[in-house]
């Protein structure tokens, strides 16, 4: 099996389809300022597949709408137009990697725990008076190059969750011993890629060391991801918990206690979200 470089997975992701035309059309829609909700409505209808999940999320415990959201253009009113874009480009990105797609890389088990850390860094967001949404789509984002990975290296990636078990450890440094480089960047890259906030592309890269580019986003995802992991929340599990840095919490603004707090509505909101996955 050859070794991979980054040169490999810039030409890699480079032939990943984009985002749909009609995930950008809404996106271009709401940047200019166009955003009616009969045109949204009209967008979203387009594609079948952003159209349910749009539906799905308004009526999950986020809005405590359940079941009474029936047409795409109440959820349009519902949501917002800040509130769907975050959503909009968030689904564009979960519909490029089915989570039924793959091979032995367990990718509904990824997708159930990239929900639960945008449900935790969107917790996070609330209490520490940052923007919602945009942690909620940075923290279902967080984990993209994994998905990169097993897409357009599924058997070297096969080789990086084997190692992994072989030696009992985390999977960041299973794929810099097998890879010479880690998830993160690689999802960076993708997030780079296809024109991602740069915010998002930022937290997506550095949810891992938010030290060494510390951004309130970037700290929300790697707190979210830390937390997700101790509970266990919406994955299988990845042991042992990556370590989390000592500083997020101070740059935060949070206390130990308030975090105790949270925990259970994480744990709940995670559980009832699921359905996202």
């Amino acid at each position: 099996m050859s070794a991979l470089t980054l040169q490999d997975v810039e030409t890699a992701i480079t032939a990943l389809p984009g985002l749909s035309t009609v995930i950008l059309e809404v996106l271009q829609t709401i940047d200019t300022g166009t955003a009616e909700v009969n045109v949204l409505e009209r967008l979203i209808n387009k594609d079948h597949g952003l159209a349910a999940r749009i539906l799905q999320i308004a009526n999950s415990p986020f809005y405590g709408m359940c079941g009474q959201i029936d047409t795409v253009k109440d959820a349009c009113i519902l949501l917002g137009v800040h509130t769907l874009r975050h959503l909009t480009l968030a689904c564009g990105v979960m519909d490029r990697f089915p989570a039924d797609a793959g091979g032995d890389f367990d990718r509904r088990s990824l997708w159930r725990h990239a929900v639960a850390v945008g449900v935790a860094a969107r917790t996070l967001a609330t209490h520490c008076r940052h923007d919602a949404d945009q942690a909620f789509t940075a923290g279902l984002l967080h984990d993209l190059g994994k998905l990169a990975l097993d897409s357009c290296f599924p058997v070297q990636y096969a080789a990086v969750q084997r190692y992994r078990e072989t030696h009992d450890c985390a999977l960041l440094p299973a794929e810099i011993a097998l890879l010479g480089f880690d998830h993160s960047n690689v999802g960076a890259r993708l997030a780079t890629r296809w024109r991602l906030p740069a915010v998002t592309c930022a937290a997506i890269g550095g949810h891992h060391a938010p030290d060494l580019a510390p951004a309130p986003l970037t700290d929300l995802v790697h707190l979210a991801d830390v937390v997700c992991r101790g509970l266990a929340v919406g994955d299988k599990g990845d042991t042992p918990v990556p370590p989390m840095s000592p500083l997020v919490m101070q740059r935060l603004g949070l206390r130990w206690e308030q975090l105790d707090g949270m925990f259970a509505e994480i744990e709940q909101l995670s559980a009832a979200s699921a359905m996202l996955a």
